[in-house]
């Protein structure tokens, strides 16, 4: 919820707060504001993303001779998960064959309906041969 005690003032409008449990935008001035957690968060190494990417330790390694590591983040955060991508091919396909396989029955049911209206019009004589 918005903090609307000071409607006029330019710095304290807006504020996200919910009786002091939601923090307030953190300052830069004297009045110091930090939010505190008790978990220590970690980076992830060059070699974790590689493997979070689908590449194997192999491919690191090779790619770690002649690459430093800001270039091996750079290389894991530009790539993309192959099993994603096989997953979302795979996917696109099945779509595809369903929608050939509708596009076919419906084909099918246009002949079949044509068919019994030329059977009908033969039937009541309109047919010139």
């Amino acid at each position: 919820m918005a903090d609307f005690s000071y409607p006029t003032s330019t710095t304290r409008r807006g504020r996200v707060q919910d009786m002091g449990r939601i923090s307030p935008t953190i300052l830069t001035d004297t009045e110091i504001c930090k939010v505190e957690t008790e978990y220590r968060i970690r980076k992830l190494t060059p070699l974790e993303t590689w493997r979070l990417m689908g590449f194997t330790d192999e491919d690191f390694y090779k790619a770690k001779q002649v690459n430093p590591d800001t270039k091996l983040y750079k290389q894991a955060g530009n790539s993309i998960v192959v099993n994603v991508l096989e997953a979302v091919f795979r996917q696109m396909i099945d779509v595809n064959e369903q929608r050939r396989t509708n596009e076919r029955a419906i084909h099918e049911k246009d002949i079949e309906s044509l068919k019994h209206r030329l059977a009908a019009i033969q039937e009541m004589g309109g047919d010139s041969d």
